[in-house]
């Protein structure tokens, strides 16, 4: 229809008209063109909001098995810690059984906590960390599960002295399960431990594994809740977002 007119006011040299309908043409593009973009922008924001979405869920999920994790441990390297000075000064009366046992049963629990990190490594793949708005919030992103990954591969160096421990603490105690299938001290002499100086120095690598473990661990919650607050600043509704 255009290019007919086009044609008809040429053979006329009707130049205005010409130019009008030149005009339109361009004009007709632009608006297309912008409303393109727009339509673009709009889609790439919807992922945006869906990737931000699911990645405040695996955070808080995360930060609910750290604070499991967290309170298993609360008071071990306490117990540790009394075990330790009962030996040296060989007094029963310093340390509860409580204590032996937490000591000789938990000192291997030495966990990493999983990392829930499809939806960031989906998001690094596609791009759409790089588009997020806001540079606190990227950082922020990337500073946990950067910090998560350093963390756990601590831990799992700090666990290279395991088997040494073990070695020691099986050769001066027995351990067993009880009835609901957790473990217990079944058996130890206290008298023979005061006198066993490696059976102190494990306790000692006990507590330094367990104390290592603390403060790693509450980095990487900090981390979490440096997270959280920088989600929270923005104005998603997660109950609103809809995968495009």
């Amino acid at each position: 229809m255009i290019l007919r007119r086009v044609i008809k006011h040429f053979r006329h040299q009707e130049w205005t008209a010409i130019f009008l309908d030149f005009l339109i043409v361009v004009v007709g593009v632009f608006v297309g063109l912008q409303v393109q973009q727009w339509n673009d922008a709009r889609q790439t924001h919807l992922r945006e909001l869906h990737y931000i979405a699911l990645l405040k869920g695996d955070v808080s999920t995360m930060k609910t098995n750290f604070e499991t994790f967290i309170q298993r441990t609360n008071g071990r390297e306490a117990a540790m810690l009394r075990v330790l000075r009962s030996l040296e000064a060989c007094s029963s009366e310093m340390a509860t059984g409580q204590d032996f046992e937490r000591t000789f049963t938990e000192y291997q629990n030495i966990l990493t906590v999983p990392i829930l990190d499809a939806t960031y490594n989906e998001m690094l793949a596609s791009g759409a960390l790089t588009r997020i708005e806001g540079f606190a919030l990227r950082r922020a992103i990337a500073a946990l599960f950067t910090r998560l990954n350093i963390n756990n591969s601590i831990i799992l160096q700090i666990r290279d002295t395991l088997p040494t421990i073990d070695t020691i603490v099986w050769a001066h105690v027995r351990l067993s399960y009880d009835d609901d299938a957790q473990p217990v001290l079944a058996e130890y002499n206290f008298e023979e431990l005061c006198k066993e100086p490696r059976i102190q120095n494990a306790v000692v690598e006990m507590i330094d594994m367990q104390h290592d473990w603390n403060t790693i661990t509450g980095r990487s919650v900090a981390r979490i809740e440096d997270l959280e607050a920088e989600l929270g600043k923005t104005t998603i509704i997660a109950a609103k977002v809809k995968t495009p």
